[in-house]
């Protein structure tokens, strides 16, 4: 009886060991075929346009009836159209953060025909400049079958790509999403009082 129960506990460790060796081999070949996934979906990111933001000095934005232009000088930005406009830098920064990186999944060379993407009439046009440099990024018409993507080229290339809808909010910026924080009238109550 002693003999049987020293088989039965070998037994029992031999099947806990294959049990922990298949888990392993099991969350190895997992982790591996994930390593391989992220792979392949960073393939397929293309990327659109990538620039050193730092570097720009004019922004231009057209979407709709409106017309931002916005001129940095020295480390101050001021909006070209209205000098009283106070322009919050970290929210100019956010956009030109989007604006100066952008990728896409989709890429559609040699289109002769920019109305089928409403490239002929941009719905909202971004230019970034500086010195000789210039960029303009044309978005066109959004494409509710596609995930709600909507279609861009960059400058007169004759390439489309496509960008996912959260970037396209990113972009489409009207002179108030640029303005700074008035003071809250407490603020300007206390400044008051500590002058005194």
């Amino acid at each position: 009886m002693h003999v049987n129960q020293k088989k039965k506990k070998q037994l029992i460790f031999v099947c806990v060991c294959f049990v922990v060796i298949l888990t392993a081999y099991l969350g190895f070949r997992y982790h591996m075929n994930h390593l391989t996934e992220n792979a392949e979906d960073e393939e397929d990111i293309i990327s659109v346009l990538d620039i050193d933001t730092s570097l720009v000095t004019e922004i231009g934005i057209t979407g709709g009836e409106e017309n931002i232009n916005m001129q940095k000088d020295g480390d101050t930005w001021r909006c070209v159209e209205d000098d009283t406009f106070v322009i919050d830098k970290n929210k100019l920064q956010t956009f030109l953060d989007a604006a100066g990186k952008i990728t896409s999944k989709l890429k559609i060379e040699d289109v002769t025909d920019m109305s089928q993407y409403g490239l002929d009439h941009p719905s909202l046009s971004i230019s970034l400049q500086w010195d000789s440099n210039l960029y303009t990024i044309y978005i066109g018409d959004q494409n509710t079958v596609a995930g709600g993507v909507y279609y861009l080229k960059i400058n007169d290339e004759d390439t489309v790509y496509t960008i996912e809808n959260y970037k396209y909010n990113m972009l489409n910026k009207t002179k108030e999403d640029f303005a700074a924080e008035e003071e809250t009238e407490t603020a300007e109550e206390e400044s008051d009082s500590a002058d005194e």
